[in-house]
């Protein structure tokens, strides 16, 4: 359901980043292997042609090209460290749950999330994430400030927020939640930066009395 109480088709964007990642890491493929062939294409070019070639319009020597190559070879590195890992842990980022110890069944109560950003740099909460496990004996109610959209996936339902965490400084969340039936409730809890796929994990629970 989203912030009003409208339900929301389900749909997953995760897989669209790493689609997108892929694409731009083959685009930069193909650019790094063109800059190696030109540069090859200088190397073996016989000595009437480079003799040709200087009496037109000179072509660019090794150590034109070199720097250029370096860089583009620097950026595919870095660019692959990424696709290997596409669900890399956000840094500088410490998260702090609070909740009752017990409710009881039907009993409305308070949860709050507090994220702490400890960069030089402002960083933006894109999402928390709920397991089913907790959300199994809890119904997430509202949300202060207020999510723009919530998501159902395998496992877990996705609260979107994209707010702002100032450099050193910290976002609370606070969600009003609903104890449904009795029993122990525990989850993984993400908070997830900068991107749907970039998560910080941890854990909610709820001990909930008949």
């Amino acid at each position: 359901m989203d912030a009003g109480g409208m339900e929301t088709p389900k749909k997953s964007n995760r897989g669209l980043w790493i689609g997108l990642g892929v694409g731009c890491l083959a685009l930069l493929v193909c650019g790094v292997i063109a800059a190696v062939l030109a540069i090859a294409g200088i190397l073996t070019l016989p000595f009437t042609e480079v003799l040709q070639s200087s009496l037109g319009t000179p072509r660019p020597t090794i150590e034109e090209i070199a720097p250029q190559l370096e860089s583009d070879l620097a950026t595919l590195e870095s660019g692959v460290d990424e696709l290997e890992n596409p669900f890399a842990e956000p840094t500088d980022i410490q998260v702090e749950v609070v909740g009752p110890e017990t409710v009881k069944v039907g009993e409305s109560f308070d949860l709050l999330v507090r994220i702490s950003n400890s960069a030089a740099e402002g960083q933006t909460l894109d999402s928390i994430d709920f397991g089913e496990e907790f959300l199994a004996g809890v119904r997430i109610v509202s949300a202060d400030p207020s999510y723009s959209d919530s998501l159902d996936y395998e496992g877990f339902t996705s609260f979107t927020f994209e707010r702002s965490i100032p450099a050193g400084g910290e976002l609370a969340i606070q969600f009003r939640t609903e104890a449904l039936q009795a029993g122990d409730f525990a989850g993984p809890l993400d908070i997830c930066i900068n991107s749907p796929v970039n998560c910080l994990r941890d854990s909610v629970s709820a001990s909930i009395n008949p």
